[in-house]
């Protein structure tokens, strides 16, 4: 997508190494690798260039930062299966729950809006000086950088938000303090996605 400068999706059966090898064969060399060919990618292509994405034309540098978050809850879900702790960085953390918000939006509409019209949610760090504020419109969802009043607010560890936001944790498995509504926030839990490897036919290698 990125080197071919492709302004539409790209079928990954026609791309060369899209799919991971087998189990044991090499998936952690070819995960390496198609990260440094994306990189080079991006650098050879021109970092604001726009190319497709999930959302629609962004420039090249949004797979940068698609494909590092995408990797940093994948490497949670790896630490969990083997029942260890995950350790990132509270700004980390934080400008994972902003692209993580970002997609959110972009993606809402009138149909599956994760809140009704008027209804606001927001997320205060307690570890770090960040918070969100998201708002149910009449065309979907936005959001904002900032404090605002709202139906119910999480508040807690900039991991643990995150946790919670991607679905990873639950609530009561965080130490996240839910102030106001808490089924505004059950029922914004419910609908938003799972963070899964988003459009699984978009490996690792055919964003490159």
């Amino acid at each position: 997508i990125v080197a071919s400068r492709a302004v539409v999706a790209l079928d990954p059966r026609f791309v060369p190494e899209a799919e991971p090898p087998g189990e044991g064969t090499g998936g952690i060399d070819w995960l390496v690798d198609g990260a440094a060919v994306l990189v080079d990618a991006v650098t050879r292509t021109g970092l604001d260039t726009a190319v497709w994405t999930i959302l629609g034309p962004r420039p090249a540098w949004w797979w940068l930062r698609r494909r590092a978050f995408d990797t940093l809850v994948h490497a949670v879900d790896a630490a969990m299966a083997q029942g260890v702790q995950h350790r990132m960085s509270a700004h980390i953390a934080a400008e994972a729950l902003t692209e993580w918000l970002e997609r959110v939006a972009a993606q809402a509409d009138t149909s599956s809006a994760p809140l009704r019209p008027g209804q606001r949610l927001s997320f205060q760090a307690t570890d770090i000086d960040d918070r969100w504020t998201v708002s149910g419109t009449q065309t979907g969802v936005t959001w904002t950088p900032e404090q605002g009043p709202g139906d119910v607010m999480l508040r807690g560890p900039m991991t643990d938000l995150l946790l919670a936001a991607v679905r990873r944790r639950r609530r009561d498995e965080t130490g996240i303090t839910v102030v106001g509504d808490a089924a505004v926030w059950q029922a914004w839990f419910d609908a938003t996605p799972f963070e899964s490897s988003q459009n699984r036919s978009i490996s690792a290698m055919s964003t490159t």
